[in-house]
């Protein structure tokens, strides 16, 4: 039985699954460009630390150069190509992303309504341009084209996918992240699941192996 005890507990560590910190670090580039409300190509010009109220932390204030913008989901003329516009990063935030200044970046975002900020996460596939595969350039044209597509669409049938109201943005905005949380979710339960599952069928194999080999003595 102290055999038994053994295994399992072995098998437990082996599968363990860390649940503290940032908890959406696995979305690739179709589910990032999906929960974005932004998603373009930036060079940090500048970069600022400014306080954030605690004494040993601070906040990062990155202006970046807007390249090619892939996706756009904010409508109050401020994001254009070729404009500058400021990513707020806190150390407040486990999730926060921070840049490096004279670098260049694929960024997938949210725009913070009141402030006009641009901040990204490590949910996302944020990550330097010379990290970016011609795969990857593809794969974001076919979905700018796709997400057009159904604009339009939406449109033509009197849906309202993007309000031009200001205040408009915010519950669609919340509604986004609650959808990233859930689909997050849910594939964290089916790994806990397959987790599980592959515990308990090596703990019932190994038992019956101990089992056979008692019997044959």
């Amino acid at each position: 039985m102290k055999t038994i005890i053994k295994i399992f507990s072995l098998c437990i560590l082996m599968t363990s699954i860390s649940v503290f910190g940032c908890k959406c670090e696995d979305l690739d580039i179709k589910q990032s460009f999906k929960y974005a409300e932004i998603v373009f190509i930036g060079n940090i010009n500048d970069i600022k630390k400014v306080p954030s109220g605690f004494k040993t932390l601070q906040n990062q204030l990155s202006n970046v150069r807007i390249g090619k913008i892939y996706k756009l989901d904010y409508y109050d003329g401020s994001y254009l190509e070729n404009t500058s516009a400021t990513i707020f990063s806190s150390q407040l935030r486990s999730c926060d992303l921070f840049f490096d200044q004279n670098k260049e970046y694929l960024i997938f975002g949210y725009i913070e309504p009141d402030t006009g900020f641009i901040y990204s996460e490590y949910c996302f596939k944020t990550k330097p341009i010379s990290e970016v595969t011609q795969k990857d350039l593809e794969l974001l044209e076919k979905l700018e084209k796709e997400h057009k597509i159904e604009v339009e669409k939406a449109n033509q049938e009197d849906k309202v996918i993007f309000d031009l109201n200001y205040e408009g943005n915010v519950p669609n905005k919340q509604i986004e992240r609650q959808k990233r949380d859930i689909d997050l979710l849910m594939h964290q339960n089916g790994l806990l699941k397959i987790s599980l599952y592959s515990v308990f069928a090596i703990l019932i194999f190994l038992i019956i192996i101990i089992f056979m080999k008692r019997k044959r003595r």
